[in-house]
């Protein structure tokens, strides 16, 4: 039996692209975990993603999106016909505006849309104009592609799916807040108290409180318990060390709770995480 015809049409830091023809050989992609996100545009059958135990289910002509940073499986249906684009938000965004915003809208895109399924003519254009591209490499393709891709980034920033952070960058309440987001960024393995960033920009800790949830769309101390995982999830990638290391260098006091925070991020534990991020796409 054929197995599952994969192309590396492209490699690059910025996009990746695979065609899949799926058979009963080899129809599955095991949890795995990658930091770019994917776009699988089904031209026929259909395609399952299942993230935190929940399935999401695409059909012929639809796209399912997963986040950058989002464990995840992908089953395609016997005979299916489905092409996986993989790309990096950072390289096609303003990384001076977005380094101090990088965990708060990295927060609101992963936490609050993991995977999505679009039914839309235009991003499934899009995602096909970047495979005819690498495909038939006719002249000035690289600007074809880049073309494609900054619809497929403005589909997202206009749905929601996505938060552009050039553009919530001039917002008056953000401006106010950005020394506390930056301190938290720089700060995370201290014992960060709330008065102490209410007080960096002149709020009471209520008035912090509120403006910094309807700003950010999470609580101070979920925004700093996420930047700590973010963090975490690097060094399970990059270093050998134990759990209990991890969990104190990220500023834990106590492994046990890491492990749960870690779980309710990621539905997982820290070590199950760290057995499957070497299988990355």
């Amino acid at each position: 039996m054929k197995k599952a015809k994969e192309l590396n049409l492209i490699n690059r830091p910025t996009v990746r692209t695979f065609l899949y023809v799926a058979d009963t050989d080899s129809p599955k992609t095991a949890l795995h975990y990658h930091s770019e996100m994917e776009f699988i545009a089904v031209y026929e059958g259909s395609v399952s993603c299942t993230v935190r135990g929940e399935k999401y289910v695409a059909n012929e002509g639809e796209v399912l999106f997963v986040n950058s940073g989002v464990p995840h499986s992908v089953d395609r249906q016997n005979g299916s016909r489905v092409l996986h684009v993989q790309l990096s938000e950072l390289d096609y965004t303003d990384a001076e505006k977005l380094s101090d915003l990088y965990y708060a809208t990295l927060y609101k895109s992963q936490v609050i849309a993991p995977v999505k399924i679009f039914n839309s003519e235009k991003l499934f254009s899009a995602i096909d104009e970047i495979y005819r591209e690498t495909e038939e490499k006719l002249p000035a393709s690289s600007a074809f592609i880049r073309s494609g891709i900054l619809r497929i980034l403005a589909h997202l920033y206009r749905d929601g799916t996505l938060y552009n952070a050039e553009e919530i960058f001039n917002t008056r309440e953000l401006q106010k807040l950005i020394p506390a987001i930056r301190y938290i960024n720089e700060n995370y393995v201290e014992n960060i108290a709330l008065e102490t960033v209410s007080e960096l920009i002149g709020f009471d800790q209520s008035y912090f409180c509120r403006v910094f949830k309807s700003t950010v769309g999470t609580t101070f101390t979920e925004y700093l318990n996420f930047v700590k995982i973010l963090k975490a999830e690097e060094k399970l990638l990059d270093t050998r060390d134990a759990i209990f290391d991890i969990s104190r260098s990220v500023g834990f006091a106590s492994v046990s709770y890491f492990n749960r925070i870690f779980k309710r991020f990621r539905n997982c534990s820290p070590r199950f995480y760290r057995s499957v991020v070497s299988l990355r796409a």
